[in-house]
């Protein structure tokens, strides 16, 4: 988030002043020392003018299986899991249980999965 905040010649104060969080709370995030919501991700991407993922560094996580694919993308695209239950038509508690491996998508749900999933260029 540092490279970010320098790169947009911001400084804690400005961003801060921006996004509506004080001073210790950037600074705790570009130490990380605090784990942010995707929310806050969202409005801190849209200050410093860089995506959801690049201030999440998202493309480190794995996507060994579907459930790691599935929580992968839906980081990418900036959506926390209610959100993303709502995209896909179906109850957050569906997310949760595909993010944790206990179930499988539906046929017509890897229909909707697959454009989210397409952004990690791997075959279904």
């Amino acid at each position: 988030m540092r490279k970010a905040r320098l790169r947009a010649n911001m400084t804690i104060l400005e961003l801060a002043t921006v996004t509506g969080f004080n001073e210790t709370t950037i600074s705790q995030l570009e130490n990380n020392k605090n784990k942010p919501l995707i929310t806050t991700f969202r409005l801190l991407a849209e200050a410093l003018g860089v995506t959801v993922a690049f201030l999440g560094c998202f493309e480190n996580l794995p996507e060994e299986n579907l459930s790691q694919q599935i929580r992968k993308s839906r980081l990418f695209h900036g959506f926390n899991k209610k959100e993303f239950a709502a995209s896909l038509r179906v109850d957050t508690h569906t997310i949760i249980a595909w993010e944790s491996g206990t179930r499988k998508p539906l046929k017509r749900h890897m229909k909707r999965l697959s454009s989210y999933l397409s952004i990690l260029n791997k075959p279904l």
